[in-house]
């Protein structure tokens, strides 16, 4: 018997956790969608983590995960996936705006800090909304550092993709760059 642990708001709603007789995640997860209603419409409609064994050292699953076997594990934990808000940028200008006009009723003291936060939160998100988001791809959908031409450093070759080894080298050597960290500011030039 394993034991399908539903979190957050799954939990609240359908029951924190079940005991089925299952061979993998993905047959556990059937089996709630056949038998509870309305399951199956929250599962749909939503982004899922799951992890095999306990919740603390367990194995995160991927897709492909989901149907391999349980082993010597006996717990399923089903979680809603963290995600981020969006916005870009809206947000913090409006929250900029906000603080630069409550800076005037907030007296000599905190008034001049206030209007400084925030023009700094709006003109950040003012450059949020004009800054593209970097896209990020798998790694084997990655161009090649060879096959392409790089204006950020000098070297033979330059690789900049998320996710890739970072070599520790000591002494003098000719060999091409990795990216570690790269940023963009927004500034303002005079003409």
């Amino acid at each position: 018997m394993k034991t399908l642990y539903l979190h957050g708001f799954l939990g609240a709603r359908f029951g924190e956790s079940f005991s089925l007789d299952v061979r993998d995640p993905a047959e556990a997860i059937r089996a709630l969608l056949i038998q509870i209603p309305g399951f199956e419409a929250v599962i749909r409609d939503g982004d899922w983590h799951v992890v095999r064994g306990p919740l603390d050292g367990g194995v995160s699953l991927d897709e492909e995960g989901l149907m391999v076997g349980m082993d010597d594990a006996t717990e399923i934990h089903l979680l809603p996936a963290v995600a981020g808000a969006g916005g870009d940028g809206i947000w913090q200008t409006i929250a900029g705006a906000v603080l630069m006009v409550a800076s005037f009723w907030a007296g000599p003291v905190f008034g001049p800090g206030m209007f400084n936060a925030g023009l700094a939160l709006a003109l950040g998100g003012v450059a949020q909304m004009l800054s593209p988001t970097p896209q990020t791809g798998d790694y084997g959908e990655r161009e090649r550092p060879d096959e392409r031409p790089s204006f950020l450093f000098d070297g033979p070759t330059n690789t900049s993709t998320q996710g890739l080894p970072v070599p520790v080298i000591y002494g003098r050597v000719k060999v091409g760059s990795v990216v570690a960290s790269a940023g963009m500011t927004a500034e303002e030039l005079d003409e």
